[in-house]
């Protein structure tokens, strides 16, 4: 009778200690899930030259912002990478304009349909374009920096390797040595605004004051002894009508005031542009029903805004 309660006991004793381990292995397997998508790779290092029939890109987030969750990037509508704070990616792609979207997700929730900013420049063959993660009133744009720059703020970050680049092509070394970058004295940023007539992006709708006192300081860093490393232009809309024309329309202005600064720059000159839509209203007082009135108030949010990075020559 004792032999066979133990055998009993036995088999129980089995069985629970059967069941736990079972239970157990699915905790153990979402836990290596987890570190294996929150793990970074490599430390950032200086990409070598590219060949001139691609152009190198490199994209990162690093330094403290308030934008939760990962910032989706997105080349020519192309899912690229996710950069999540401290970290960087790199693409090879072919030169020509393209537009460079942003949006900020988060795990769990429903993607967005429109990018929180739309970055857009020419890429340029054999050249290293690199771009920082910013935050602008709550939403990531991606900023074109100099190489300096980014060489300086690249220092410890890790390069992001859990997601699979949709666009990225295979890089190809150019035979050539690379070019060494010059050391120069860190550029001086200048702002430059111009305002639009309502719904519409044309070069006559800018404001006359503002598109001469343009004209003049372009003439002036023409003739003068300042260097523009790069130029970029943001354009914005009032939020009267819907988001996704107000995003059409913003980035329309910007395309604009970028043709016109090119007629006048040398051959070379980085010009960048994005659309903030009507994200970053100077004025959000007015009324919303669309009238004389309120298309009047919104008068300063139909903007264009030019930075401009200079240096002595």
């Amino acid at each position: 009778m004792k032999w066979a309660i133990a055998a009993l006991l036995g088999l129980l004793l089995a069985g629970c200690a059967q069941t736990s381990r079972v239970q157990n292995e699915p905790v153990q397997a979402t836990e290596s899930v987890r570190a294996s998508l929150e793990t970074l790779g490599a430390l950032f290092e200086q990409p070598g030259a590219t060949d001139v029939s691609q152009s190198r890109l490199v994209v990162y987030r690093v330094g403290p912002d308030n934008l939760s969750g990962a910032t989706g990037v997105f080349v020519d509508g192309t899912y690229h990478a996710s950069i999540v704070q401290g970290a960087w990616s790199q693409l090879c792609y072919r030169p020509g304009p393209v537009n460079l979207g942003a949006r900020q997700m988060q795990v769990g929730t429903r993607a967005k349909d429109l990018f929180d900013s739309i970055t857009a420049l020419p890429l340029i063959g054999g050249q290293i374009h690199y771009f920082r993660v910013m935050q602008e009133n709550g939403y990531p744009v991606l900023k074109p920096v100099t190489q300096v720059q980014a060489l300086r703020d690249l220092v410890g970050a890790r390069q992001q390797i859990h997601t699979i680049s949709r666009v990225a092509q295979d890089c190809i070394r150019s035979v050539s040595p690379p070019l060494v970058a010059q050391v120069r004295q860190a550029p001086e940023k200048l702002s430059t605004q111009l305002l639009f007539d309502f719904d519409r992006s044309d070069l006559q709708a800018i404001e006359p004051a503002d598109l001469m006192a343009l004209d003049k300081q372009l003439k002036q860093w023409r003739d003068g002894r300042l260097e523009i490393n790069t130029v970029h232009v943001t354009g914005h809309a009032d939020p009267l009508g819907k988001p996704e024309l107000n995003e059409r329309l913003a980035m329309a202005r910007a395309q604009t005031v970028r043709d016109h600064i090119l007629k006048q720059l040398p051959q070379g000159v980085q010009v960048s542009i994005e659309s903030l839509g009507a994200k970053d209203p100077q004025v959000n007082h007015c009324e919303k029903s669309l009238s004389v009135r309120t298309i009047a108030c919104n008068a300063p949010n139909r903007r264009v805004v030019v930075v401009w990075s200079v240096s002595e020559r």
